[in-house]
């Protein structure tokens, strides 16, 4: 479980998921490199041929916005519950968020389209793809070493459920954080919330990470790591890590960890 609280550099948030959003990430299906993007899933949300708009256009906008805003160094203090064991731990983290180029984009956009499986990803200029890179430096209470790791992660969104204002997709990155290498999983963003939810399955676990953008300045934290049930692999409600933190932006170049090897 050591890794699972190196979510550090990644979104999760403490305020209760949006009932919708939390339906739209919680499919019954598998993830990872074989993942199906949610147009494909949910009668709920349409494909990109057939998408409506809550004010024309209002979604992509709010979407790639989040993106922007959310560039910049912050100082986060997050509380880690191991429920299984039931150890607490604290950590400290300073991390930059880089908006990617047209070139990173396209790089991992590759590596997505070949990911080993017969599922295409639809682009669509209305929902341009965002991508940033993760740089942290973090801090745990239990011992003395800096843990040092950054990442690059691409979301591509597929469809627009009008009824609830929630754009999905997937994203992809370059080092996921439970395993190494390349991670594909499921996204949902809330446009009315600014909210991201997240949803990666793991061999041993599925982890439900979220970010809510209060303001230009506050990110609200939370992640669960979810048990898998050992026969069918799939989720179960048995909670293993729960994550929850609050991030301010370094608007005077203030870091809680210093960002330095």
């Amino acid at each position: 479980m050591e890794c699972a609280a190196f979510q550090s550099g990644w979104f999760v948030s403490h305020i209760p998921v949006h009932a919708g959003a939390f339906d739209a990430a919680r499919p019954g299906v598998r993830l990872g490199a074989r993942a199906v993007p949610r147009a494909a899933r949910s009668r709920h949300l349409l494909p990109l041929s057939m998408t409506t708009s809550v004010d024309a256009g209002r979604e992509g906008a709010a979407f790639a916005s989040f993106f922007e805003i959310m560039q910049g160094v912050y100082n986060s203090e997050r509380t880690y519950h191991y429920l299984d064991t039931g150890r607490r731990e604290k950590s400290a983290t300073t991390f930059a968020v880089r908006w990617l180029d047209s070139a990173e984009k396209k790089e991992l956009l590759s590596a997505l389209e070949n990911r080993g499986d017969d599922q295409k990803v639809a682009t669509s200029e209305r929902w341009p793809a965002q991508g940033m890179e993760i740089s942290f430096y973090t801090k745990m209470e239990s011992y003395d070493e800096l843990v040092i790791s950054a990442t690059q992660a691409l979301f591509v969104p597929t469809a627009f459920d009008a009824s609830r204002g929630v754009l999905s997709g997937i994203y992809t990155r370059s080092e996921g954080y439970e395993e190494g290498g390349l991670t594909i999983s499921d996204f949902a963003f809330d446009v009315v919330r600014n909210e991201l939810l997240m949803t990666t399955e793991y061999a041993k676990v599925v982890s439900v990470d979220q970010i809510t953008l209060v303001n230009p300045l506050l990110r609200l934290r939370r992640i669960l790591n979810y048990a898998k049930d050992a026969d069918t692999g799939h989720r179960t409600d048995t909670v293993l890590l729960a994550g929850f933190g609050v991030e301010s932006k370094s608007t005077d170049g203030t870091q809680l960890v210093p960002m330095t090897k």
